[in-house]
């Protein structure tokens, strides 16, 4: 699997209900990250 640098790749492990609210948490963080780094966007 070929990803660009600024993709995360995050690992978890899904049977565990803390490992997968990291995760979630973990992408959500990014997508607001990269979502905000839009140039002209306002929300």
């Amino acid at each position: 699997l070929t990803l660009s640098a600024h993709i995360p790749l995050v690992r978890l492990d899904a049977r565990s209900k803390d490992s997968v609210k990291s995760a979630l948490i973990n992408l959500v963080e990014h997508a607001l990250t990269v979502r905000m780094a839009v140039p002209g966007w306002s929300g």
